[in-house]
């Protein structure tokens, strides 16, 4: 069923008000409220529902252009059409310019229907261009916010004229100026010195060959400091091999470079020392191991790295991991005696200290409670990133072998009494082996 047509009609004589409805019935599905005078008017403009105006241009009250400013103030988006007999050829031309969206005189409303259709499908038009105009404002805004948020620029190069495009993140990378038009010569001023040279390789190759490509280099800003990028261009989506048109984007990868550099400097400290040493990542996989892990553990880095810490070394906590976690929030820490299976299946029992990282990439410019709360929620879960130490406290040995010639029950309880009695001299929870948690 068709949902007829709103239409305000602004008329005083009631024979034409008749006629109009008549006519327009005849060819259209339409509603129409009539209305006399001024007040009466600007009611009418409130209804949100109105699709059509018609006005007469000469009321004895009121007056036909004094409508259309009102309608334009108001309602800007619906049609405006003129209905009289007393409009002059000059009249017409200066009501379409100031917005009207037509004319009809009376003594010839066969144009009426026609006027009228023409008026709605151009409505129709602009109602759909301003959609999409806001659909495409929403999506650059997105985009942009995006960008903004990931460091991530983005650009196309045409490579037969050399024409230069940048969003405005990538001018904020580069930290040049909107206004300034980007070109090859930009981007190698902006390039550290000592890669230029293999910029300018990449360029070169990229505009003979017209193909991806995908790299990293520096840039110098002009207070000294260095930003590392990585650039990625692909031909432009349904061009082909000899398209010239490349669409990319430029990465600001500094804080993953920073942070790479970090761990390499952790992994050397980590190295120094004699005790078994791994950091462990958000979901717990190890991601560092140091030469006291290789030696205790007897797992090699390239072999640690990348398992699951919890299940490579079958951790065995002498309390429940709830309460382990309960003391990591509470304190940033938790350091206990702990029983970990070695590579070749002897157990042994070390003296470990876990920490919550301080710090963490994914979070880097967040505030400093927020760090600290999503690194706390991340421990609650039990994938925090962490750093985990530990010291051997007995020596290792099968599962059920006998201790000194003691059987296995009773070497279990004196050696759970002994374990128990350390930890209470150092206040620390007593570990059973008889009875444990394992995670």
């Amino acid at each position: 069923m068709t949902t007829p047509l709103h239409i305000l009609l602004l008329e005083d004589d009631a024979s034409d008000a008749e006629l109009i409805q008549e006519l327009l019935a005849e060819h259209i599905a339409c509603e129409v409220a009539r209305v006399q005078t001024r007040a009466e008017f600007v009611a009418a403009l409130k209804d949100t529902g109105v699709d059509l105006i018609l006005a007469d241009y000469k009321l004895p009250s009121f007056d036909g252009l004094s409508a259309l400013h009102l309608a334009r103030t108001e309602r800007s988006d619906v049609p405006f059409i003129f209905v009289s007999g007393t409009v002059g050829e000059d009249v017409a031309i200066e009501a379409l310019k100031i917005g009207a969206t037509d004319y009809v005189l009376k003594q010839r409303l066969s144009r009426l229907v026609p006027s009228v259709q023409r008026a709605l499908r151009e409505s129709r038009e602009r109602a759909e261009r301003r959609k999409v105009a806001e659909a495409l404002r929403r999506s650059e805004m997105y985009l942009a916010e995006a960008q903004r948020l990931s460091h991530t620029g983005s650009f196309g190069w045409n490579v037969t004229s050399g024409e230069i495009y940048w969003s405005e993140e990538t001018y904020q990378i580069f930290e040049y100026e909107p206004t300034r038009k980007p070109t090859v010569q930009t981007v190698i001023d902006r390039t550290h010195p000592d890669d230029r040279m293999h910029v300018r390789q990449v360029i070169e190759l990229a505009a003979i060959e017209r193909g991806d490509f995908d790299t990293e280099h520096r840039l110098m800003m002009p207070n000294g400091s260095v930003k590392h990028v990585q650039v990625v261009a692909r031909r432009a989506p349904g061009e082909g091999a000899e398209s010239a048109l490349l669409i990319g984007a430029v990465i600001d990868i500094t804080e993953r470079k920073r942070a790479e550099e970090t761990r390499r400097e952790q992994a050397d400290l980590i190295n120094l020392t004699h005790d078994a040493i791994f950091i462990r990542d958000m979901n717990g996989v190890v991601r560092n191991w140091n030469r006291g892990a290789e030696a205790l553990y007897g797992w090699t880095a390239e072999e640690a790295e990348g398992k699951i810490a919890l299940e490579l070394l079958k951790t065995v906590f002498p309390i429940s991991l709830e309460r382990v976690m309960a003391e990591l929030l509470d304190r940033g820490r938790w350091e206990g005696e702990l029983v970990r299976t070695r590579k070749d299946g002897a157990q042994v029992v070390v003296a470990s200290r876990l920490v919550i990282a301080t710090r963490c990439a994914r979070c880097a410019n967040w505030s400093p409670r927020d760090q600290q709360r999503y690194l706390r929620t991340q421990a609650l879960r039990g994938a925090a990133p962490a750093i985990v130490r530990a010291r051997a406290r007995s020596r290792a040995h099968q599962p059920g072998q006998h201790d000194g010639g003691v059987g296995g029950v009773a070497g279990a309880r004196d050696q759970a009494a002994d374990h128990r009695s350390r930890a209470q001299r150092r206040d620390l929870p007593a570990m059973d082996p008889t009875r444990t948690t394992r995670a």
